[in-house]
C-alpha cells in the first residue's frame, strides 16, 4: 500500500473548501507524506496573494490517502 498527498484549500470566513487536489505524489510511508504535506501547504500559501488569503482567512489542510498502486512486473 502506498500513500498519495491530497491538499485542500479552505476559507475560515465562508466555512467551505475547494475540491481536494491530488498532488499525484506517491509515498511509501506516512512520515514522508506528512512532511511533504507541510512543505506543499507552505508553498501553496506563499504562492497566493496575501490580500486574498487575508480576505478569505484561507488555510490549507492536507491528508495522506492510502492508494493501491499497480506495479509493473
Amino acid at each position: 500500500m502506498k500513500l498519495t498527498l491530497i491538499l485542500v484549500m479552505c476559507s475560515g470566513i465562508h466555512t467551505v473548501c475547494l475540491p481536494p487536489l491530488d498532488t499525484q505524489l506517491i509515498f511509501n510511508d506516512w512520515h514522508s507524506c506528512a512532511l511533504k504535506g507541510y512543505e506543499e501547504s507552505l508553498e501553496l500559501m506563499k504562492g497566493s496573494e496575501a490580500e486574498h488569503i487575508n480576505e478569505g482567512k484561507l488555510f490549507v489542510k492536507f491528508y495522506c490517502l492510502e492508494k493501491i498502486i499497480e506495479e509493473d512486473t
